[in-house]
């Protein structure tokens, strides 16, 4: 997630406090966007942000049953979950988490706000 999701001015800090006890300080702003590589922000329009059709865009792309989730909300941080249920938990719970699918390649962010819903993609 770091090295394809991140801007790379963020990339060596986050691995820093991620691994370590700073975790906390890091996945508390998660939920701004600041980090994340533009590049590898995919909009999703309005109407197919719900949980069942952004679980559709992820199986599309190849996502597989079982993902693991980054997130600012502490029982959710470092869990592995099934991608339909973690997608109905994040889904306008107001709390920055990225949905790792594919690791490197494939994945979903949802930020504090109701717009910031963004595949996560890489290609190659």
């Amino acid at each position: 997630m770091v090295g394809a999701f991140l801007a790379a001015g963020a990339r060596r800090r986050a691995r820093e406090l991620l691994w370590s006890k700073g975790r906390k300080k890091w996945t508390a702003k998660l939920g701004h966007l600041a980090d994340l590589d533009r590049k590898a922000l995919v909009s999703i329009p309005p109407e197919s942000q719900s949980a069942s059709k952004v679980e559709e865009l992820l199986r599309r792309n190849g996502a597989p049953d079982l993902c693991w989730l980054v997130s600012e909300r502490s029982d959710w941080d470092g869990r592995q979950m099934a991608l339909a249920d973690a997608l109905k938990a994040i889904l306008g719970a107001g709390f920055g988490t990225v949905i790792s699918c594919i690791p490197g390649r494939l994945g979903y962010f949802e930020g504090e706000m109701p717009r910031d819903r963004y595949l996560l993609q890489r290609r190659g």
